[in-house]
């Protein structure tokens, strides 16, 4: 969008575009979900579900690029509590 708006001067809401730009600095992750649900009697509809993340204060990797941690440490760590341990790629479960 910033290069749109730049090089091709497309219009835009300058107060959109901050927010946007709020959002993509401030969150780690931003997921958007859509799924076909059935609501009956033959017909169907999409449900939408957006999931927004902080970003983890702890992130590691193997020289794969699979999750990984060594010994009791978590690879993926939340300011708020949450980890995930993983060793090359394997969640961990019982942790």
């Amino acid at each position: 969008m910033d290069f749109c708006m730049s090089v091709f001067n497309c219009n835009y809401d300058p107060i959109d575009w901050q927010l946007l730009e709020l959002l993509v600095q401030n969150c780690g992750w931003i997921i958007s979900l859509e799924k076909l649900v059935s609501s009956g009697h033959n017909s169907t509809k999409f449900e939408k579900m957006v999931i927004i993340c902080e970003r983890p204060i702890k992130l590691s990797f193997d020289n794969k690029h699979r999750l990984h941690a060594n010994n009791s440490e978590p690879a993926i760590q939340f300011a708020y509590g949450y980890s995930l341990y993983s060793q090359h790629g394997l969640t961990l479960t019982g942790q």
